[in-house]
């Protein structure tokens, strides 16, 4: 059994489904905040392993010298992340998503943040 000491915890739905990010995912995604304008965004992947209705984070990874950075903008190098999925992959660790900063107080998601929208076209 894995041990983690749990710093977030996220229910979806109550008694179900939740999310668990470990000590050391977070540390690594604070390490890159945004505090001053000259800073980059900054942004990588996460991978956790699923334990029935949980699904702890355990390792976020972090930019990568070959990304495509700015202040308010991040281009990951697609390569370089699916090399760090099999590597992860073949240690027991699953993809679970990507994580990223923004240039801002209080973070809100952007356009590109939130998932499409479905439109449902009829003939």
């Amino acid at each position: 059994m894995w041990r983690i000491r749990v710093s977030l915890r996220y229910v979806l739905t109550l008694g179900e489904t939740s999310v668990i990010i470990s000590d050391e995912a977070i540390a690594t995604m604070i390490r890159f905040r945004q505090l001053g304008s000259p800073q980059k965004e900054a942004g990588g992947q996460l991978f956790g392993r699923f334990d029935g209705s949980r699904t702890i984070i355990v390792e976020a990874t972090s930019p990568k010298w070959l990304d495509r950075r700015g202040r308010a903008i991040l281009h990951p190098n697609r390569w370089l992340q699916q090399r760090e999925m099999r590597a992860r992959y073949a240690r027991g660790l699953h993809f679970i998503g990507d994580w990223h900063t923004h240039p801002e107080k209080n973070p809100q998601p952007s356009k590109e943040d939130l998932p499409q929208r479905c439109i449902n076209i009829r003939p």
